[in-house]
């Protein structure tokens, strides 16, 4: 089925060629280093992708030109590294009296106390030294950097000193940005990604969209991987023996982001940082949607397709597509079919997929004049943190009249779900606070959200009717703030 193949996992481990069979399609990068090579550099903290103390440098190829981006090794499988380079902490500086700008910078700057999370920053911040921008960086820059990782002892400060410190310190010998864009680093990756496609009977890499939908038709119980942000925590917290992996990340027709059918065509292969750069790049409005999505690592190695195909109710992505009036690209075979995101989720976790059907790709409509968009995220922590509630909001407001209006809440219902009798209740209606403050009552209509951990069905309605006003002063930019308005009283405290 796939003419030139191989059973050979081959990648570069800080410059060493690792040749491996496959042998468990699930063993993750980090039991690899700290098992097989004795390179301890790399920790072993959250094992879900949250801390950064596992975090590794991953090499490959764009448009004929190096690109460098740090990945979580507790959540990446092995044979989804044919073809690429890793290099650890460990290996960045050729010996302790030559340390690379980004250790010196933490050493002088007193950016580690225990150690533990060193190694995982070291790795993060030098990926924000190798790019190009980073001479001319500001403090939000490192912070952004940084934020897939975590650390209980420093406060973040000497870290972030540390980020802006080293961009005035001598470059290295080794990992430069001379030597990490060299001639002969390019070269080598080029060598490598020349190798067959890597084929075995517990994982499958092809290169080509044809191939792959062929094997799902073939195998529909494969389990399809993407970035792993989220299967990796299948195997590293629930202990789950995965089926035979039919990997999507090497599919090149699946790489691309198109501009077709005034639409943004998202291949299932685009990670979600360079979705959401598109995205936002037409619709601004969504920058802060963006930097509140996990964190940077996880950005470039989740898919926007992965988020929409897992399907949770408290996915981030969700809310606002099904406001933007997103239509999923559905494939199986050789034939493909559409249907509006708000169709694809049946219910919890259910979508309308038939078997060896996948998700190949997300349509979102260009954006008109005269419509408002918004999305709102409400978590405990900004950064790396799951949604308790999250609003997305498309209006078209003409001549005073509410023209259309499309609102969607993650975290309300089992699925993703529009606001329907809301929408249905404010068409034609003037776009007034008075008449956005009769309708919070009827968001109570549309979800019965549950309690869990994360937040109490009451605090949930709550903010979904708050967040709904919220919306309304930022179209208006009307400079009201939370003591304009009266509070809302939940039946457990009325009569408290």
């Amino acid at each position: 089925m796939i003419p030139k193949s191989s059973q050979t996992i081959q990648f570069y481990l800080d410059d060493e060629l690792i040749q491996l069979p496959v042998e468990n399609q699930q063993e993750t990068l980090l039991d690899f280093i700290r098992l097989q090579t004795n390179n301890t550099s790399v920790k072993e903290g959250c094992g879900e992708g949250d801390c950064g103390a596992c975090m590794v440098l991953q090499a490959q190829t764009e448009q004929g030109k190096l690109v460098y981006k740090t990945v979580n090794s507790c959540i990446k499988f092995v044979p989804g590294l044919h073809k690429k380079s890793i290099y650890t902490a460990k290996y960045i500086s050729q010996s302790l009296q030559e340390l690379h700008p980004v250790q010196q910078a933490m050493v002088t700057c007193h950016g580690s106390q225990c150690g533990f999370c060193t190694p995982g920053f070291v790795i993060s911040l030098l990926a924000h030294y190798l790019d190009g921008e980073s001479k001319h960086a500001h403090e939000d820059d490192v912070i952004n950097a940084i934020s897939g990782n975590l650390c209980r002892c420093t406060g973040y400060r000497p870290i972030i000193e540390a980020g802006l410190q080293m961009q005035e310190l001598p470059e290295p010998m080794r990992f430069s940005r001379a030597d990490a864009f060299s001639e002969k680093r390019l070269q080598q990756q080029i060598d490598l990604e020349l190798q067959p496609d890597l084929v075995s009977d517990l994982f499958i890499a092809p290169s080509d969209l044809e191939t792959f939908a062929s094997v799902y038709v073939a195998h529909p119980e494969y389990q399809i991987l993407a970035g792993g942000t989220d299967v990796g925590l299948w195997v590293t917290q629930h202990l789950k023996q995965l089926k035979p992996i039919l990997f999507i990340g090497e599919v090149k027709e699946l790489q691309q982001i198109k501009e077709q059918d005034q639409s943004i065509w998202i291949g299932a292969g685009v990670n979600l940082e360079d979705a959401f750069k598109r995205i936002v790049h037409h619709f601004p409005d969504l920058e802060e949607l963006h930097q509140r999505f996990a964190s940077l690592p996880i950005r470039k190695s989740g898919t926007l397709c992965g988020n929409v195909a897992n399907g949770s109710p408290i996915g981030d992505s969700m809310p606002i597509l099904i406001a933007l009036n997103t239509r999923v690209v559905l494939r199986q075979g050789q034939t493909t079919r559409e249907m509006n995101l708000e169709d694809f989720y049946l219910g919890y976790q259910q979508k309308n997929l038939q078997p060896g059907e996948f998700v190949e790709a997300v349509k979102i409509p260009l954006p008109t004049t005269n419509e408002r968009i918004a999305s709102y995220k409400v978590s405990k922590r900004f950064e790396q943190d799951i949604s308790a509630i999250c609003f997305g909001a498309k209006l078209v407001v003409e001549n005073g009249l509410i023209q259309s209006i499309r609102v969607a809440f993650g975290g309300m219902a089992a699925t993703p779900k529009r606001a329907i009798l809301l929408e249905n209740y404010l068409i034609n209606k003037p776009w007034s606070l008075s008449v956005i403050q009769d309708a919070q009552e009827i968001i109570e209509q549309d979800f019965a959200p549950l309690s869990d951990l994360r937040a109490s069905a009451n605090y949930r309605t709550t903010v979904a009717k708050n967040l709904l006003v919220r919306f309304y002063n930022e179209v208006n930019q009307s400079g009201l703030s939370l003591h304009d308005f009266s509070p809302i009283i939940s039946e457990a405290h009325a009569n408290e």
